[in-house]
């Protein structure tokens, strides 16, 4: 096994939290007062850059120093790790019960996709460090024999390369129901209590079309993905105005029966026309489906899961 090196010096201890790995180096034929080494390091598959070096002929002091900025390390990435839950973000990491499933034959270029929360590092283990838009690669098309997916995390911004075989499914409809709720709230000052009554809701719907039919796109086309997350919000947002059980019901059955029939028909395989927009429409029509429901519950002639 090769050695890894640092210059002179043999990396003999590292540990990598966070954005910085911390490593302590030895040079058997440096001076006697620079044998050890202790320092950050940032790298890719390219290049290493080392920062912060210091160095000494006593081991236990450089050891003493790898333990203080290891800490310091630590405590760096838990505060930046936990921002999201500050701002009332659900970390929990998402499996593939929260997405839909890949196939080969998914073209993932401008798609929003789910990483699998292992291939991820311990700390960044949590659904905002797993939501990605994938903006291009080999692997990123369908069948493809390449395997690299470069994507741009939502939550931070920052750029990433994942191999396809990383990714654990898409998002395709995931911007409805954080868009109705969101409008909700701010317009009408919707507690969070409120709000997580309403997501409840919105998951007994998304689970029904789940169990009895489909919600992927690549099975049952558009109307199985942004159909039902449109079906979700229209309930969601009939729970916040407090309508009863069967109007919940019909605003979600309103709320897929204009979606029947629509197809997965991304214009070059890519989803900026029309899956992003159809995003935003479907927002729109879940707020109309439950207007509708309100007035038009005792005329109607079926029900959501029929």
């Amino acid at each position: 096994m090769d050695k890894r090196m640092a210059g002179d010096y043999e990396i003999i201890q590292s540990f990598h939290i966070g954005d910085q790995e911390v490593v302590i180096g030895e040079n058997l034929n440096a001076l006697p007062e620079e044998r050890y080494m202790c320092a950050f390091c940032q790298q890719n598959e390219i290049v290493a850059l080392y920062n912060d070096v210091l160095v000494s002929d006593d081991f236990c002091e450089i050891a003493k120093l790898y333990g203080k900025r290891l800490a310091q390390q630590a405590e760096k990435t838990r505060v930046a790790m936990f921002k999201p839950k500050f701002q009332g973000i659900d970390t929990t990491p998402l499996t593939k019960a929260d997405c839909t499933p890949l196939s080969h034959e998914d073209n993932l270029n401008g798609k929003v996709v789910v990483i699998k929360p292992e291939v991820l590092r311990r700390e960044y283990q949590m659904a905002t460090n797993q939501i990605k838009l994938c903006t291009g690669g080999f692997g990123a098309y369908p069948h493809s024999r390449g395997s690299a997916c470069f994507c741009v995390d939502l939550y931070s911004g920052k750029e990433a390369r994942f191999e396809r075989q990383d990714i654990l499914g898409t998002c395709g409809a995931c911007g409805v129901l954080p868009a109705v709720l969101k409008y909700a709230q701010d317009t009408k000052g919707f507690s969070d209590e409120e709000i997580c009554r309403a997501l409840a809701t919105a998951g007994v719907i998304g689970n029904l079309t789940k169990t009895n039919a489909s919600i992927s796109g690549a099975e049952c086309g558009c109307q199985a993905e942004i159909g039902t997350a449109c079906s979700m919000a229209a309930a969601a947002l009939a729970e916040l105005y407090g309508q009863n059980l069967d109007q919940v019901e019909y605003a979600a059955e309103v709320a897929m029966e204009h979606h029947l029939g629509l197809t997965c028909d991304p214009i070059c395989g890519l989803v900026q026309i029309p899956c992003i927009e159809r995003n935003a429409v479907a927002a729109v029509r879940a707020m109309n489906a439950c207007n509708l429901s309100y007035f038009l519950t005792g005329s109607r002639n079926i029900s959501y899961d029929m």
